[in-house]
């Protein structure tokens, strides 16, 4: 369990821009057709949904991407797929993620992906959502105007460290809703998609503020690569020389169907631990560079006073040899 990994790495982050950071995230397990998606083989370690969030969240979880659906006719109207499982009440959603944050300092993030098309004909229940999640998380939501550009020990600081995304235009009668995000799918088959992903898709997001990868891996070849770990390592291929030398400093958010079935923690732990050292490493590059920038300058300045004075003595003796030879020798 990685309940406080963020917390624990805070002086190795706190320079980090939130879209700098690696953050293991899961993704709607409705997120297509509105179908639920496919139950995890690893039925042993399966929370039940009553908990799942906090399980989630409690193993290391920071990015939720999820779906609101509005059911009147259920006693609990609002209800959230996300993971594996199909719907879980909105209200044990904000139960878990309210005692999450009461208990740690982590940042999360929660993406609403989508509102379905039924909930159009409820505008006034729409609202009700806004004032719902606002009344429960307003303690530690970071408002709009906050950039993904702030750093991670900014947002701890601030108390701002639940960020909120909102898929909606009526998030602009919110102060603490959060525009949606661009999104990148990919489903991984085999090795060939695994290579199309690294050298073809990921590269072409450099650049991106704040961007989730969505990744859906075929389970019969994650459990044959050995989970993640052995996903990021797979001998005799171009992708183990890529991963190790490139994937941690060109992803923000990586999102799978369940954390509990697989290592993305602790690969995106490493992941952040090479871009602090990394980022300290250039910048620290950069001080120096700008002290013998300064230094050269203030020897390019010194030179030419130097050149200066000099050129005035000397225009000075030849002033004087002048009028010497025009006294000495008059016309």
């Amino acid at each position: 369990m990685k309940p406080r990994w963020m917390s624990e790495m805070a002086n190795e982050l706190s320079h980090l821009r939130i879209s700098d950071l690696v953050i293991p995230g899961i993704y709607s397990g409705r997120w297509r057709n509105n179908q639920c998606h496919r139950e995890s083989p690893y039925t042993d370690v399966n929370p039940s949904k009553k908990d799942f969030i906090w399980h989630q969240l409690v193993f290391g979880t920071r990015y939720l991407q999820v779906n609101i659906s509005y059911r009147p006719e259920t006693k609990c109207k609002f209800h959230v797929s996300v993971g594996l499982s199909c719907d879980i009440p909105l209200q044990s959603f904000i139960y878990d993620i309210v005692k999450f944050m009461s208990q740690t300092d982590e940042i999360v993030i929660i993406d609403i992906l989508q509102l379905p098309s039924e909930f159009a004909d409820y505008p006034e229940q729409r609202q009700d959502l806004l004032s719902l999640l606002e009344t429960n998380f307003k303690g530690w939501m970071a408002t709009d105007v906050l950039s993904p550009n702030q750093t991670f020990g900014e947002l701890q600081q601030r108390g701002s460290r639940l960020i909120v995304m909102y898929p909606s235009s009526e998030r602009s009668t919110s102060a603490h809703l959060w525009e949606s995000i661009y999104h990148l799918w990919s489903k991984i088959t085999n090795e060939e998609d695994l290579i199309h992903l690294l050298y073809d898709c990921i590269p072409q997001q450099r650049g991106r503020s704040l961007w989730a990868l969505t990744l859906e891996f075929s389970m019969e070849k994650l459990l044959q690569w050995g989970g993640w770990s052995g996903t990021l390592a797979i001998e005799n291929s171009e992708v183990e020389s890529t991963f190790s030398r490139e994937w941690w400093n060109m992803v923000n958010i990586i999102a799978v169907d369940s954390l509990l079935s697989s290592d993305i923690v602790e690969v995106a732990i490493e992941a952040n631990k090479k871009k602090a050292t990394w980022t300290a490493e250039i910048k620290q590059t950069k001080v120096l560079a700008r002290r013998r920038w300064l230094a050269k300058g203030y020897k390019r300045r010194h030179l030419v006073r130097v050149v200066a004075r000099t050129s005035k003595i000397i225009c000075r003796k030849q002033l004087l040899l002048s009028t010497f030879k025009i006294l000495k020798y008059p016309v």
